[in-house]
């Protein structure tokens, strides 16, 4: 299919390795605006490392260009962000918040996920879908053109899934990259995947 925008996101020979290991086989591919794609593959097969490559907390060869400008917004794996710090809910989030703007989207999104009543919570008090949950508010305020989720549900009940899918993730417009294992919602929501393997094999999304 012929694609009339330009990509937000154009990776080319993307690779990882470490001393003698390699974490990231040859990588190629594009995201576009409205792309929604689940990133499949095996353990080891570099799912984290190449989301943590496109955000910029992860040393790779190869090049990654962005469109310009492009507001990128980031879910890590829970299991890879420490919550023990002395910060409420409140607190933690208003050291991302930068505009009133800002502070809107928190506020909306601690409602829809009927949050309010943590805000005054410490971090380190909440439960794992909690915190993941508030992660993934940080993630939505600067209105990011390109949300790129790491097991974004491995915490979640399903309506919280439900709702996050339904609210946000098949918003028109919005580029979706998504780390899932669970075939039978990247199917129900028409998600393209993007396999990686631990052969060095481009992908073609």
């Amino acid at each position: 299919m012929i694609q009339s925008q330009l990509p937000l996101l154009d990776v080319q020979n993307l690779t990882v390795t470490r001393a003698h290991d390699v974490l990231l086989k040859t990588t190629s591919f594009q995201i576009f605006p409205n792309d929604k794609i689940a990133l499949c593959g095996p353990n080891g097969s570099g799912k984290t490392t190449l989301m943590r490559s496109l955000v910029g907390l992860q040393k790779h060869q190869g090049r990654i260009k962005s469109n310009a400008n492009l507001r990128i917004g980031y879910l890590p794996q829970i299991d890879n962000v420490d919550k023990h710090f002395p910060f409420t809910v409140h607190r933690f989030l208003k050291v991302y918040i930068q505009n009133p703007t800002q502070e809107k989207v928190a506020t909306d999104w601690l409602q829809k996920l009927d949050l309010d009543f943590l805000k005054n919570k410490q971090i380190d008090e909440l439960s794992r879908g909690e915190f993941q949950k508030i992660l993934l508010i940080r993630s939505l305020l600067n209105d990011p053109q390109l949300l790129i989720l790491d097991e974004p549900f491995s915490c979640l009940d399903q309506q919280s899934i439900q709702l996050i899918t339904k609210g946000l993730l098949q918003k028109e417009g919005l580029a979706v990259l998504i780390s899932i294992h669970d075939h039978d919602w990247i199917e129900s929501q028409s998600f393209k995947k993007m396999s990686l393997e631990k052969e060095s094999t481009p992908l073609h999304v």
